[in-house]
Order: structure tokens, then C-alpha cells, then sequence
């Protein structure tokens, strides 16, 4: 098999650099990276700045080199020939994001999705905590710009970077492949407010199997649940202090749900959650319903816990996200950039 001799980085080759790297890129599967390129690439960086930003670097540049050690240990990562090797760890398109957030200023950083991505990966994989602040943060007030009840940007002028949202299921994508959890419940949460036709057959699959089997299942149980009290009244509580006859009172509270209350649940565009439709009957007045039945019927259906069983079923399908999260697949990936360069691990096997 014929090696490929690599080229030296156009951008981040730096002549006063100290410490030479050798990417040996994964291919890109990503239709949003700008390049596809897999050819070797050397990088020469400073050091100073590489041990300040990522503990993963730290530790690489840490290796002893006893003066007694073999030439081609007292020159790796010191001259072209012997680059400290990253192999089967990123793209380039990767590395380079994670250089340019290094060497640029905030202002010189592209305000892109899939920098952001990007940038949220290769700071996990080299430990680089203000990276990941920063890409998380970004990238959490795109998912708050995503409007549930359009699918789209809430802002019109935001369907272009760099203000576009961020889809739920993408961050609850980012959220299981990064071992990201503080995210598992908003992105879930948002996912259950779309009608599963509205993800398209990339967004599903890229919940996963846990992702999909806990969406598909709670959107069910929930649906059921809406259905039987979308069909069937509760029964309406007969005030001891009922001020008006108990017959028109019952007839205003089933006309009343048979109306307004069976419209909101069976809403085509938006979902309206149970404990919300419940908060907006108590606020209402119900003509013909007189106050004491309404009230007393209001404060029995709070406490009611198939009116509260949409909550529970979220919160139990949270969990077992929560549980299923690892970041083996993160640490193993840290391991064999550190074995490659020579570095040895067994913590992070």
C-alpha cells in the first residue's frame, strides 16, 4: 500500500510553531462540511497556547524524554518527519473549526450551525472546556428560536445562518452523542409538542433506537389518554353550596366540554398540554355553571392523576434517557488519539 506523503496546513502551519501534528482524517459524511478531504494534513501549533486550551493536549505534550531515549522518541511532534499522529478521530473540517476558535476572536468565529457542531465534538474529544461552554451555549439559544407550532425559526429573517433554530431532534441527537443531559428534556419535550410526519426520515433516525422507542411511546400513551377524556365528560362535582339548579349545571359543564374543551385537546396545529387546558377552564366563566360547582369540580380534576398521567409519562421516558447515557464511545475516542500519539491511558479504556 502506497503512503501518502501530507501537505502542511495552509492556514495553521505556523513557522514559529513548536509541536507538529499529522491529522489522518475520517471521511465526511456530513453533507454540511464544507470538504470531504482525507489526505494527510500536518499542523505545526504552539505550545503554550495547545496546553492552555485542551487538557487532552496537556497531557500529549507532557510525555518524559529521557536523554537516554531513542531519537525517534526526542523528535516527535518536533519536526515534519515525526509528527505526533492523529488518526481516526475527525474530519479536517473538524480540526480546523477547533483551531480557528483557538486562534481567532469570538467576533472571527463562523456563526454557523455546523461550526457550532462541530466545535461542540472536537471539545469534548480534547477537553476543552470554555469550547464546549461556548458551543453549547450557542447552540441552546437556537433551540429556543425553533418555533414547535411552525417547525420553523420563530424569526422569518432567521431561515438563513446565522440566527436560524436548532431541531429539536438534532439537539436531542447532539445531546445523546455528546453526553450532553442537560439537554434530554427541553429537546424531548419540544420533539412531543411535532406530529411525528413533520420528522423527516434523517431527523428520526438520528434520535436512535432509545430515542425513537421512548418518542413513539410516550406520544402514543398520551394520545390514548387524551382520547378517553376527549370522549368522556368527567363528572361534574355537585357543589354543597350550588347556587343554581344541579340539572343546568350539568348540562353547561357537558355542553362546555363537548365544546371548547374536546376543540383544545383535538387541536390540528397545536398540542395543548392537559394540566394547560385545565389552568384555562378554571380561569373561564361557564354560562349557565354556577361558581361553586365549577370551582369544586376544578379543584377535584387537579388532583386527579389521569389529568396529570401526560406529565408522569414524560418524566418516565426523561429517566430512562438519562439512564441510558454514556460517554464510553467519548472516551474511547480520547484513548486512541492518545495511544496514537504514544500516550497511554487505561483510565479512558
Amino acid at each position: 500500500m502506497t503512503s501518502v506523503t501530507p501537505k502542511r496546513h495552509l492556514e495553521f502551519y505556523f513557522e514559529d510553531g513548536k509541536v507538529v501534528f499529522e491529522l489522518r482524517p475520517v471521511p465526511n459524511n456530513s453533507n454540511n462540511e464544507p470538504d470531504s478531504e482525507t489526505a494527510p494534513v500536518l499542523y505545526r501549533l504552539h505550545p503554550g497556547l495547545l496546553v492552555r486550551r485542551s487538557e487532552l493536549c496537556r497531557d500529549l505534550l507532557s510525555l518524559p524524554r529521557p536523554e537516554n531515549a531513542p531519537s525517534q522518541i526526542q523528535s516527535e511532534g518536533c519536526v515534519d518527519s515525526n509528527p505526533i499522529i492523529i488518526a481516526n478521530a475527525c474530519t479536517k473540517f473538524e480540526m480546523d473549526t477547533l483551531l480557528t476558535y483557538w486562534y481567532s476572536g469570538e467576533t472571527d468565529y463562523p456563526q454557523t450551525e455546523v461550526f457550532l457542531i462541530a466545535l461542540l465534538k472536537m471539545s469534548r474529544l480534547f477537553i476543552c472546556g470554555d469550547g464546549l461552554a461556548f458551543a453549547k451555549k450557542e447552540l441552546e439559544h437556537r433551540a429556543l428560536a425553533w418555533d414547535p407550532d411552525t417547525d420553523e425559526p420563530k424569526d422569518p429573517e432567521a431561515a438563513a445562518e446565522p440566527a436560524r433554530g436548532l431541531h429539536p431532534a438534532l439537539q436531542l441527537h447532539l445531546a445523546q452523542l455528546y453526553f450532553i443531559n442537560e439537554w434530554l428534556d427541553p429537546a424531548f419535550r419540544r420533539l412531543l409538542s411535532l406530529s411525528l410526519n413533520r420528522l423527516s426520515a434523517h431527523q428520526f433516525q438520528s434520535l436512535g433506537p432509545n430515542g425513537m422507542y421512548w418518542l413513539t411511546q410516550t406520544k402514543t400513551k398520551i394520545a390514548e389518554v387524551r382520547a378517553t377524556i376527549a370522549f368522556t365528560s368527567p363528572a361534574l362535582i355537585q357543589s354543597d353550596d350550588c347556587s343554581g339548579t344541579w340539572a343546568r349545571c350539568r348540562l353547561a359543564w357537558e355542553q362546555e366540554w363537548a365544546g371548547s374543551v374536546r376543540q383544545m385537546i383535538h387541536h390540528p396545529n397545536q398540542i395543548f398540554p392537559l394540566t394547560h387546558i385545565l389552568t384555562e377552564l378554571g380561569k373561564v366563566s361557564i354560562d349557565n355553571l354556577c361558581y361553586h360547582c365549577h370551582r369544586d369540580t376544578m379543584a377535584s380534576l387537579e388532583t386527579d392523576p389521569l389529568f396529570n398521567s401526560e406529565e408522569d409519562f414524560v418524566k418516565v421516558a426523561i429517566e430512562a434517557l438519562h439512564g441510558n447515557q454514556t460517554d464510553t464511545h467519548i472516551r474511547k475516542a480520547v484513548c486512541q488519539i492518545k495511544t496514537g500519539a504514544g500516550l497511554e491511558d487505561t483510565q479512558t479504556t
